[in-house]
């Protein structure tokens, strides 16, 4: 039986999250488990320059660098794992880089294209081999074989710029060096449903495989161990060139197979067909396979967020030709140079007027899906200090904005919560000046804990908080925080061998005793699977709750002013040994994997007969 507003689906069963073959790879949310936001589209043709600096289409991690060569990944200490992360996907296209890779034995540079599911196409460099370059390739996740990689031979590539193509269509999956190609993979060629073919993000950057922190079959790999006295060793990336061959706002799943036929293209077109057609005899043959190329990037132990919360390209906006975020109705004026965008907060730079304005893009007058407004992004600290030096408002003169209120997303440990509460409460984005008609407006930020007069026409700026501190045990509380876009308490992020287990947060309790509203995203929580409390009293409205504790103690969990959850709903896994939402009247769904003894049958009763919304006549409860 159904019911027509809120489905529950409980489960009392094992959870299989957490089985070796999906332990490899992470997905902030995959669609092939669950419902997720659409990923905003790229659409569109871009290049980047980095040796004129950063855009605001990719968001860092780690701390990269930009120098006149372009854009520097550097390693110089254990846990280091900088690169940048597209804001935007691909569903079929084509990448083309221009770099260095970085030398020193067990240093990895990479260059990856990863899905939502975990379809991937990798290149990667050993620093300890000069001439050679890695490709390689996993579909759904399925990293259960490493027997995919397959090494080529280059010019010398760590002291020259070389060129390097990744093309990906529906037919094949071309993999090529200074303009030669070097392999082809086709689905029939490719191992039983693993060709990749869901929409991409575009990564790339640097890692130590060769940590002597590492498992041995890592370090083996990357060709290590590291020895930073060596260091520093950058990996350098002079420009990247990313076609999409669809076009579009954004990319849906319309199904949970994890194949092509379950994705569309909100107002755009799937392009299956488009991009280059290369034969067999192009590329030699492939006789270097390699077993044990591992997937992916690094991961970063340091203050950076590990895990890359990437929000899309914000409602209104679109990525120029450049790679530069800027606003839909860009015309030809006066227009700022440099536009960096916060969750809610824009940051507009007024800058020489150097001719016609970035083009105006198609089909791209909202990024949204379906009530899921796609949060906004800060451009990067080193950008403001380029603009800081070339006499640039990107604040109010009149006051002081704390440095860590300057990044939307904010990065939680044991010493800094007031501060980074504070910047959620008394940071503002106001209008900096009046514009004339028809232009756009210019705003600046603010932080005062007096509220601006409503005739400044002032909004509170929108912030993420994350917390990934493996250290940190017992209770982390987070008091005076009201609102927040989105919240992620997140341990394990690295991608390793079968071998070693996942690592998880240590913490004990997590608790947030004044939050009422999260605003554009929700609240998740995975591999915490220490945590055996966990109280949001005062909340009552998230666009989603997320929770995979799985393997962890006992729990009860308790939203007693819960009073909706948006499209994408309440997913929670674990230990689940009661669960309550005495106020919940409206929300999507409700999937719930519980292996404690949570009584599903009555806690779906109690939550259908809150809400209101069983059908006439029903005399069970539908599960």
């Amino acid at each position: 039986m159904q019911f027509s507003r809120l489905a529950v689906l409980a489960a009392a069963s094992i959870s299989l999250l957490s089985t070796p073959a999906t332990a490899q790879t992470t997905s902030d949310c995959n669609p092939r488990f669950t419902t997720c936001p659409a990923d905003p589209a790229l659409g569109r043709a871009i290049s980047v320059d980095f040796t004129q600096g950063a855009v605001d289409s990719f968001t860092p991690q780690s701390n990269p660098t930009y120098e006149a060569d372009g854009v520097h990944f550097t390693v110089a200490a254990g846990g280091q794992a900088p690169q940048l992360v597209s804001r935007f996907y691909i569903m079929f296209g084509k990448v083309s880089l221009t770099m260095k890779a970085a030398p020193g034995a067990g240093i990895v540079s990479s260059v990856v294209l990863q899905s939502d599911t975990l379809d991937e196409i990798d290149f990667e460099w050993l620093g300890a081999a000069s001439t050679e370059v890695q490709s390689n390739y996993f579909g759904k996740g399925d990293v259960t074989t490493y027997n995919r990689g397959a090494f080529h031979e280059t010019t010398e590539n760590q002291q020259e710029f070389v060129t390097y193509d990744i093309e990906w269509t529906a037919t094949q999956i071309v993999w090529s060096v200074g303009g030669s190609v070097v392999r082809i993979l086709t689905p029939e060629t490719a191992d039983t449903n693993q060709y990749p073919q869901t929409p991409m993000q575009v990564k790339f950057g640097s890692w130590s495989g060769g940590d002597p922190a590492n498992p041995q079959g890592t370090i083996d790999w990357s060709r290590g161990p590291t020895d930073y006295s060596k260091g520093p060793f950058n990996m350098i990336v002079k420009s990247i060139s990313i076609t999409d061959y669809s076009t579009g706002t954004s990319y849906e799943y319309k199904g949970n197979s994890g194949n092509m036929a379950d994705i569309v293209a909100v107002d755009g077109e799937i392009g299956a067909d488009k991009g280059a057609t290369a034969t067999s005899n192009e590329a030699p043959a492939v006789t270097s396979l390699s077993p044990s190329v591992p997937a992916g990037l690094g991961s970063s132990d340091d203050n950076g967020s590990p895990t890359v919360a990437v929000e899309g390209v914000p409602s209104g906006w679109v990525v120029s030709s450049n790679g530069k975020i800027v606003p839909i109705n860009s015309g030809s004026a006066c227009k700022p140079s440099i536009v960096g965008v916060a969750c809610g907060v824009v940051f507009a730079v007024a800058a020489a007027c150097i001719g016609e304005w970035l083009s105006r893009i198609p089909q791209a007058d909202l990024i949204e899906s379906r009530g899921f407004s796609v949060g906004m992004r800060l451009l990067s600290t080193h950008l403001l200090f380029a603009l800081a030096a070339a006499s640039l408002v990107v604040a109010d003169a009149g006051s002081t904005v704390p440095p860590e209120c300057l990044n939307s997303d904010l990065i939680l440990n044991a010493t800094n919560i007031e501060a980074l509460v504070n910047c959620t409460l008394y940071t503002y984005q106001c209008p900096f000046e009046k514009v004339p008609s028809g232009e756009d407006r210019i705003y600046n930020t603010t932080y005062s804990t007096t509220p601006p007069p409503a005739a400044a026409n002032c909004s509170k700026g929108n912030f993420s908080l994350f917390f990934t501190d493996e250290s940190i045990t017992g209770l982390f509380v987070v008091p005076r925080l009201l609102e927040a876009e989105h919240i992620s308490f997140r341990g394990y992020t690295r991608r390793v061998p079968e071998d070693e287990d996942p690592i998880s947060l240590a913490v004990e309790s997590i608790e947030f005793p004044d939050l009422v509203n999260v605003t554009q995203w929700g609240v998740s929580i995975s591999f915490a699977n220490n945590v055996s409390s966990i109280k949001f009293p005062k909340l009552e409205r998230a666009k989603w709750l997320n929770f995979d504790l799985s393997g962890g103690p006992g729990v009860n969990l308790s939203f007693p002013n819960l009073i909706a959850t948006d499209a994408h709903g309440i997913s929670l896994t674990g230990n689940i040994d009661a669960l309550e939402f005495p106020r919940l009247k409206d929300a999507n769904k409700i999937n719930i994997a519980s292996t404690g003894n949570l009584d599903c049958v009555a806690f779906a009763a109690s939550v259908v007969n809150a809400t209101g919304t069983w059908w006439p006549g029903q005399d069970e409860v539908p599960m």
